[in-house]
């Protein structure tokens, strides 16, 4: 009888002893506090584990969750240089190295005779991690750099895929995409409870509580199912940090953030009758608060948990070698089709841009102006009559389907 997707999840993890998580480069909250709970339930049971996303910085609101001083904002190499030297015959006297002219020289002196050439091979030995778990990645490419230098490990991998996006890409050799689920969170929780439920301590307990409560706004979020507050609810009997989760997440904000957040408030604009709204962040903003770009995204993640009634919001914000924009998409629409040719990273619905050696201004009128004709141009496909080739009825046809070879699992991985 096949194995379910739990059971499949148990035995990699059974035979793996250094485990890799990673989550997107533009990650939420529930991300971090997902791969966070996974990290401390695997160290429970002996694996040594990795946790890291590009360019990670820990923002201020989530360094309660216990081991969130444990993500990297980069991995080493994820394979090695495997040099070999065959002894059989001659043994080492003496070992060492230096590194010269950018060189690396490795001195062997043998007891007795010598090596040639045939007793040296040089090869890449097997990669640093037996398994990668990826979290709330819809595909690899949304892990920005991490994947983007180490695509032949990631294509070796074995890779459990957690996510609950009907737009995720099916990558892993395990797949484990809940889509009725509220959050990655959510997923994980189910999990461990069917890897076993005392891995759910109170540590782990507040990190599933604050993913769920961070990606259902407070559970107020319209996508709010009653398996999400049945979740909570078990959550808190296990003694998840209630109280620090609410207080840390939404009320717990530096001055100087709130300044900064105020200052984008007074500046909110908006166009096409409130469907496009944004704000901007100046260098000056950000020396008079005292403040600097990495409290953007956390103001961002405020922003759209605020709005109603909005398609699209967006922040601009002044870099020192350009201008960053963060996009949030509220509908069906897939930003990063949308916007590809401005090559943007993250989600179908949130997206980062850099904009390199341009003027904040310009770039916020450009890009604006294109949004709302994405926007326009989409209402007026909406709105075209249908041809007289379409309204008439379909006629129906009989065809030979030509069979067609199915992909085998491992050709799902980029």
């Amino acid at each position: 009888m096949a194995l379910t997707l739990y059971q499949q999840i148990a035995e990699n993890i059974k035979k793996s002893e250094n485990i890799l998580i990673v989550f997107p480069k533009l990650f939420h909250t529930d991300h971090v506090a997902a791969s966070l709970a996974l990290v401390r339930s695997l160290e429970k049971i002996h694996k040594t584990v990795t946790v890291a996303a590009a360019g990670f910085v820990l923002p201020q609101k989530l360094s309660f969750l216990s081991g969130s001083e444990k993500i990297q904002n980069t991995v080493e190499s994820l394979r090695k240089l495997l040099i070999q030297l065959n002894v059989s015959k001659t043994k080492v006297s003496d070992f060492s190295y230096e590194v010269k002219d950018q060189m690396l020289n490795i001195y062997i002196t043998p007891e007795n005779g010598n090596y040639t050439e045939k007793d040296v091979s040089i090869k890449r030995s097997g990669a640093n991690y037996d398994l990668v778990f990826v979290i709330g990645a819809h595909e690899l490419e949304s892990l920005g750099e991490l994947y983007e230098k180490n695509r032949a490990f990631f294509f070796e991998a074995p890779i459990v895929n957690i996510d609950h996006s009907p737009k995720n890409e099916n990558f892993g050799q395990v797949n484990l995409i809940e889509q009725t689920a509220t959050s990655c969170s959510e997923v994980i929780y189910s999990l461990l409870m069917s890897l076993n439920p005392k891995l759910l301590d109170e540590e782990v307990a507040t990190a599933l509580l604050a993913g769920i409560t961070s990606a259902t706004q407070a559970f107020r979020s319209s996508k709010l199912t009653p398996r999400a507050l049945e979740i909570a609810s078990d959550l808190v009997e296990k003694h998840a940090k209630r109280k620090q989760v609410i207080e840390q997440l939404y009320y717990n904000r530096k001055f100087a953030t709130l300044k900064l957040w105020g200052t984008l408030l007074t500046r909110l604009r908006h166009d096409l009758n409130n469907r496009l709204i944004w704000t901007n962040a100046t260098k000056s903003d950000f020396e008079n608060t005292k403040t600097n770009e990495s409290d953007i995204p956390d103001i961002f993640e405020e922003l759209i948990s605020n709005v109603s009634g909005a398609e699209i919001a967006m922040i601009f914000y002044e870099k020192a070698l350009g201008v960053g924009i963060y996009v949030c998409s509220f509908g069906k629409r897939d930003l990063l089709e949308s916007l590809k040719h401005f090559s943007p990273v993250g989600s179908p619905d949130s997206v980062h841009i850099d904009v390199e050696k341009q003027n904040i201004t310009e770039v916020e009128q450009k890009f604006t102006r294109n949004i709302a004709d994405i926007l326009k141009m989409q209402d007026n496909v909406k709105k075209a009559p249908l041809t007289s080739a379409e309204s008439r009825p379909a006629q129906t046809t009989q065809r030979t389907e030509q069979p067609r070879n199915l992909p085998d699992q491992s050709s799902a991985k980029k």
